[in-house]
């Protein structure tokens, strides 16, 4: 197989594998020769706080707590709240977390250690990028003065609940090597997971699909027809023996390969502003956000590297057309010191007009209460 592209978002090392389908949602795995040493996922993620893959040896171990994921010291509803590096050795407090009101209907199993839905983990990403005002301008919330942009309370329907879903999943295969996977939509990459290990990702397989991607999956498994097959066929009168046979399966599996490379250099090559959260112990995280162009492809997410520069772990999250519409109005905000005034005459538009696309775009609770009743009878 060809190697994976390398772009801004190093993805040296990795290699894709054959896909798998589920109608107009592409599930390429993405495999390491040799895992990541000295990095692992951290034990209090299992279920019952038990360790669910080999920690790293020695004292210099480290291990991680991915983006959003939800454990059982999190029984208040939270999430981690970015990807960070935690002691190996259980902590009673648990990794840094948002508290969110999740609630899952149906007969998903409380406490369960799993993934909230995507379009969540992608707002926590947005409001680990912008902060509390810079200034206490009335026209804010107290709520936003003080923490900003915080994330959303809503239910939503587990993977479990989804009939069909986890058989489907469960007969998946996953390969003795893979670290991560590419997940598109109709062609178009969604996300991408990478970890350091074989362990870990089988460890996360079943949470990343059963909630993190479970709405994707099932919607465009109704409502769209099966992802096009990205492989050569081999042709049968080419084949004369076991050694024609061979050939001809590597020159297949490494055409598909370089499919599966060229839809991800499109998507993981661009602008982006990164910006070092946390180092131990020469494993540094970044987290990286895009330019909110209405313009091309726009993923938010995070990666944590290794002491030589490798990879070692790397989510990104597409941006849909309505989150990339809000991160531009509060990137805007941000650089103009969170005046609407000022923000206004940079976007070419009036006051009132600001605060009506904010309400629009889904931040009208960070505004004071009453300001859009007042400008709306101003307006009259």
């Amino acid at each position: 197989m060809s190697g994976l592209p390398r772009p801004d978002l190093d993805l040296g090392g990795l290699t894709a594998g054959p896909d798998a389908r589920w109608g107009g949602v592409r599930l390429v795995p993405l495999l390491r020769d040799t895992p990541v040493p000295g990095l692992r996922l951290h034990g209090y993620v299992d279920g019952e706080g038990r360790s669910v893959t080999a920690r790293p040896h020695g004292s210099r171990a480290v291990t991680y707590v991915p983006h959003s994921y939800t454990a059982p010291w999190a029984g208040d509803g939270g999430f981690a709240y970015g990807t960070q590096l935690v002691p190996p050795e259980p902590d009673g407090n648990g990794p840094r977390r948002a508290t969110v009101g999740l609630r899952r209907p149906g007969r998903g199993r409380p406490g369960r250690a799993g993934f909230p839905p995507l379009h969540l983990a992608v707002e926590g990403y947005l409001c680990l990028r912008f902060g509390e005002p810079t200034f206490t301008w009335t026209e804010w919330a107290r709520s936003t003065v003080r923490h900003g942009p915080g994330p959303k309370s809503e239910a939503f329907v587990s993977g479990e609940d989804v009939g069909g879903l986890a058989e489907a999943l469960r007969v998946f295969e996953i390969h003795r090597d893979q670290c991560g996977v590419a997940v598109y939509v109709a062609d178009t990459l969604a996300s991408v997971h990478v970890y350091p290990c074989p362990e870990d990702y089988r460890a996360l397989h079943h949470g990343l699909l059963l909630d993190l991607f479970a709405e994707t999956l099932y919607t465009y498994g109704l409502m769209y027809p099966d992802a096009p097959v990205h492989y050569d066929p081999i042709d049968p009168d080419s084949v004369r023996g076991m050694d024609d046979l061979r050939r001809a399966v590597a020159a297949s599996r490494a055409s598909t390969s370089r499919v599966h490379v060229g839809l991800l250099s499109g998507a993981l090559t661009g602008d982006r502003e990164f910006r070092r959260v946390q180092e131990w112990q020469g494993f540094t995280v970044r987290r990286f956000f895009p330019s909110f162009s209405r313009q091309g492809e726009n993923h938010v997410g995070e990666i944590v590297t290794d002491p030589a520069g490798r990879t070692a772990l790397l989510q990104t999250f597409r941006l849909s057309p309505a989150q990339v519409r809000r991160g531009h109005l509060l990137r805007t905000l941000e650089e103009k010191e969170w005046s609407v005034r000022e923000a206004a005459t940079d976007l070419h538009t009036s006051e009132a007009d600001l605060l009506a696309r904010l309400r629009r775009a889904g931040l009208g609770a960070l505004l004071a209460p009453g300001l859009l009743a007042r400008h709306r009878r101003a307006r009259l």
